[in-house]
């Protein structure tokens, strides 16, 4: 197998697969992600009726060796492994990758961790299990993607390159770029616009989903960051850390905005569009997400 299979830990990052202190000899729930058909039925209705689906966590499974050597060198990497697998609020990323390509999953520890010695000759190895789970069942590439709208606001109207190139003239605002989803699963992306702009309004044409701020003046210098991931769904403004999800319009869509893969979005393109007005050459847009498989 050429893949390496590591373990990152805020800033600790272990190989599993290092064939010196671990040797990982088996891995699995890396398949097809888990889901569930959610059905509904009526008090007369033979069967049922099929209304959707939910993706469900993912539980990942390890099978490792791990070196012991004299029974000092046994107990330290018993203490290397539970300081690296343990219980806690913030999540383990498991990373899979090799030459081509780098796949990374958020998890947390879920299972009982038994480290029975091997009897034999020095060095010893011994075996063992271990459980994660992944609340977001989707792997994704931590490399990330980046799509930046650049203002060049001026008293003429200018040509500004980008993926998609667009006119802007005097402060007026009427712009489109491309944000390409690689992967074959929706990203929910990071937005941050930077003032100063009034009424911005940011769109998804492939789904026909906006963010539209119609009435919201964003000074000069201030970001105002939405976060459309899941189990965040925020707009907080920079300057003083305060919630300004009520300065989106009803009709907006904060739940669902999304960066969409193909064939969703036929070859994963999902094309955006910026309207504002009362812009400056300072005036920003950025477009953060990870392709997710």
């Amino acid at each position: 197998m050429s893949w390496r299979v590591s373990v990152i830990s805020g800033t600790t990052k272990v190989y599993l697969d290092d064939g010196d202190i671990y040797r990982l000899t088996g891995i699995n729930g890396i398949g097809m992600v888990p889901l569930e058909r959610i059905v509904e039925s009526g008090p007369m209705q033979h069967g049922d009726s099929d209304v959707g689906y939910r993706l469900r966590a993912r539980v990942i499974n390890l099978a490792i060796i791990a070196k012991g050597g004299t029974d000092s060198d046994w107990f330290q990497c018993r203490d290397a492994l539970l300081r690296l697998f343990r219980p806690a609020d913030s999540a383990l990323k498991l990373r899979i990758a090799d030459i081509d390509m780098v796949r990374q999953i958020d998890c947390h520890f879920a299972g009982a961790m038994e480290m029975t010695p091997e009897v034999g000759i020095a060095p010893r190895w011994q075996r063992l299990g271990i459980q994660l789970r992944a609340p977001d069942p989707t792997f994704y590439d931590p490399e990330g993607e980046s799509v930046m709208f650049v203002l060049g606001v001026g008293t003429e109207a200018m040509e500004v390159p980008l993926e998609v190139p667009w006119m802007v003239g005097v402060s007026a605002i009427s712009a489109s770029a491309v944000c390409v989803n690689p992967g074959s699963w929706l990203a929910y992306p990071t937005i941050t616009i930077t003032g100063p702009i009034d009424d911005p309004i940011l769109t998804n044409e492939t789904i026909g989903e906006k963010l539209d701020f119609s009435g919201t003046s964003i000074a000069a210098g201030v970001d105002y960051v939405i976060d459309c991931r899941y189990g965040r769904k925020t707009v907080i403004r920079s300057s003083d850390g305060a919630n300004r999800v009520g300065d989106l319009t009803e009709d907006s869509n904060l739940a669902t905005f999304r960066i969409d893969s193909d064939p969703d979005a036929p070859g994963g393109i999902n094309v955006l569009s910026l309207t504002g007005a009362g812009a400056n050459a300072n005036t920003r847009v950025v477009v953060q997400y990870n392709a997710r498989y």
